[in-house]
């Protein structure tokens, strides 16, 4: 599955504005998600500003502030973002999460409902799933998950959702390897060593599945090797457990195996069994990935520029400092200062080396990181984000969850549980030296989530609560007395949420859009029931650069609330074609009795896509050769064939030059550029600099 790299960065600036209690510059989000680890620092505030205002759209309440000297700050406070604590009245409130004031869970405030508002709630979802809308059926459903968090309802189905893209590890080999992780049986298959070229048989004892660094690993011993090694799913193959005896384990798990200790995220010059020494560098830079970087290391004292890191694996270390060459420096031991300065030197010769007379070009990669321009984003990334927030609160209270039962409460199959958190997790061209906020481990008990933030569910956005409330509506129509007192606290109570949201900087029409939007009630009743009964309408339209209104006959498909507005998406006769009608623009509206069908190929997603398209300065091309030497691993991570001499060439979109150098002075003489000449030319002046010290 490839990486989604927009729904990583909205996870990764979520968590860097929640773990703050103060409002934060740009400059320091910055340093705390990979995808703004670019050095093109206007490229890389355009993404931010369109992820800002995006998350914001989707009801997130990020504050923006400018200070009397110009920079703005930014902030996002946890009583704003968390769902408050939801209860019946009478009943006891939710436990908080174990995290106390830090983040924030146990300052949040606290709304109960009566037994009938539930009721009422949970009646007007049911009506409002019905509209054959599958963007409202979806915030529908999400809204109610939401809810069930802490109430007791029964979630409804949300529409389904067609998942694109192919996964990089084969879901029906995770799911073996699961099964035979919780039941404990032992697994056969065939496995590559990158390192041998070679491809044997094995047998192992599964003791758990973890993800980590972008991969999943299965951790086992061999049977008559207490030796816990680790095994990349992706390199396995004929993937088969033990049917013999299906309800008795074939082994016992270690007493003093913790799967959560073994698969501490560990830095390649950190594995081993070697004895470790001490290396000192000095940062001289101060950008994110610098800075990133120094994390890693633990403090000097009286030397705040320098860093201590305990090394087993020397060569892998200096190739990783190399990659920040001109913005750190290794003083010592000497031994390791010399390692450094010669892979410098070999690196600089292999610069002007002439490239093999054969290099064929085996891959351009369209969804460029942060050396690149950005690739369009799937219309479901919006959907996924709703859903990992109500995915990890589920799972984040270090116990472990089976699959089929986090698959339940998020109405989802197993398949897409599993998917979700691939694609949140996998990070193919990030920086190295960022922390990552969330790590998934699978063993035979079932998959479980470590994350501080993001343990309890947002709160519901505009358009979950509009999808409430115009269930709400049309369950009043059928309500008198009692049932329509019910009816109004309920929409009140669930009002009262979006009404602690506070304005926006620049964007003060929000709060207003989602309590009260200037749509006339008797258009949006006719067009919803033109949606129930599949009647064409005439809209008097006045578009946004139109003097006057004009008549159309419109074939209603779906009414979305997006952005604080209402849309009506439907096919226009008159222009024969799809189009999305601002409602606030209708000026009058009838029905004209005529049926119609909506389209079997006809897809919300589709339409909608170019609004989430982005567009960016043109980007030149890096062309890499990677040496046989390394080829194997960069064909793996990139899904390339390496050459008839054993090299791998690739091509990618940069727009960032410095991330590149960076990038491929990570391999050393391994990796040379043929163009362009000017990352080239960044690598020779890093290198330079390197000797020159």
């Amino acid at each position: 599955m490839p990486p989604d790299k927009k729904l990583q960065r909205w996870i990764d600036l979520l968590a860097a504005l929640l773990a703050r209690r103060y409002p934060a510059t740009f400059a320091e989000l910055k340093a705390d998600v990979p995808g703004y680890a670019g050095e093109n620092e206007e490229s890389v505030r355009r993404t931010f500003e369109r992820d800002k205002d995006e998350l914001r759209s989707f009801g997130i309440p990020i504050l923006s502030r400018t200070g009397d000297d110009g920079e703005s700050t930014y902030e996002l406070k946890s009583r704003q973002f968390y769902l408050p604590y939801l209860t019946m009245v009478g009943a006891a409130r939710p436990v908080a999460p174990v995290a106390g004031d830090r983040y924030g869970y146990r300052t949040l405030e606290e709304l109960a409902f009566e037994p009938d508002e539930l009721a009422a709630i949970a009646d007007g979802a049911r009506l409002a799933a019905q509209l054959g809308d599958p963007p409202l059926a979806d915030h529908v459903g999400s809204a109610m998950r939401k809810l069930a968090f802490d109430l007791p309802l029964d979630a409804l189905a949300p529409a389904p959702v067609h998942l694109r893209g192919a996964g990089t590890v084969d879901q029906a080999t995770l799911a073996t390897l699961a099964t035979a992780v919780r039941k404990r049986k032992r697994v056969t298959f065939t496995y590559h060593a990158i390192g041998s070229d070679r491809t044997s048989a094995r047998e192992v004892l599964p003791y758990g599945l973890f993800f980590l660094n972008g991969h999943w690993y299965l951790a086992a011993a061999a049977p008559d090797d207490p030796t816990v090694k680790n095994f990349r799913v992706s390199r396995m193959g004929a993937v088969s457990a033990n049917a013999a005896r299906p309800g008795t384990p074939d082994f016992d798990t270690p007493a003093g195996f913790v799967l959560r200790h073994h698969a501490q995220s560990r830095q390649a010059w950190e594995l081993g069994d070697g004895d470790a020494e001490e290396v000192t560098v000095r940062f001289h830079a101060r950008n994110g990935a610098v800075t990133a970087a120094a994390r890693l290391g633990e403090g000097v004292e009286g030397a705040p520029e320098e860093r201590r890191f305990r090394v087993r694996r020397r060569d892998s270390f200096v190739r990783w400092i190399l990659s920040y060459a001109g913005e750190a420096e290794v003083l010592g031991p000497p031994a390791v200062r010399e390692a450094w300065q010669a892979l410098a030197r070999e690196t600089l010769a292999s610069l002007d080396a002439p490239p093999p007379a054969v290099a064929p070009l085996l891959a351009v990669r369209e969804e460029a990181g942060p050396c690149g321009t950005l690739a369009p984003q799937p219309a479901t990334a919006a959907t996924k984000l709703r859903r990992l927030l109500h995915l990890i609160p589920l799972v984040a209270d270090d116990l472990p969850h089976a699959v089929g039962e986090i698959a339940a409460k998020m109405d989802v199959d197993e398949e897409t549980v599993v998917k979700d958190l691939l694609s949140l997790a996998e990070r193919f061209g990030d920086p190295g030296g960022f922390v990552e906020a969330v790590g998934i481990f699978m063993d035979e008990e079932g998959v479980s989530v470590r994350a501080n933030h993001f343990r309890r569910p947002m709160r519901l956005t505009v358009a979950e609560l509009a999808a409430l409330d115009l269930g709400l509506a049309m369950l009043a129509g059928g309500r008198t007395g009692e049932g329509q007192a019910a009816i109004a606290r309920a929409r009140a109570r669930l009002e009262q949420a979006i009404a602690r949201v506070p304005d926006f900087d620049g964007d003060e029409g929000v709060r207003a859009a989602m309590l009260s939007v200037h749509v006339d009630a008797a258009t949006l009743a006719l067009v919803r029931e033109a949606l129930r009964e599949r009647r064409v309408l005439t809209l008097w339209y006045q578009g946004a650069h139109d003097e006057a209104a004009t008549a159309r006959d419109v074939r209603p498909y779906a009414l979305v609330f997006a952005r604080g507005s209402w849309y009506l998406v439907g096919h226009c006769e008159r222009s024969d074609g799809v189009r999305i009608f601002r409602l606030d623009r209708v000026a009058a509206a009838e029905t004209t009795g005529r049926e119609y069908t909506v389209p079997a190929d006809f897809t919300l997603d589709a339409m909608l896509d170019g609004e989430r398209m982005f567009t960016g300065e043109a980007a030149a091309t890096l062309r890499v050769r990677y040496s046989p030497r390394i080829a194997r691993w960069i064909a793996e991570r990139e899904r390339l064939a390496p050459g008839p001499d054993g090299s791998v060439e690739q091509a990618q979109p940069c727009a960032d030059v410095e991330w590149a150098a960076r990038h491929v002075l990570q391999y050393g003489p391994d990796a040379q550029v043929l163009e362009p000449p000017e990352v080239r030319e960044a690598i020779r002046r890093r290198l330079q600099a390197v000797l020159a010290g």
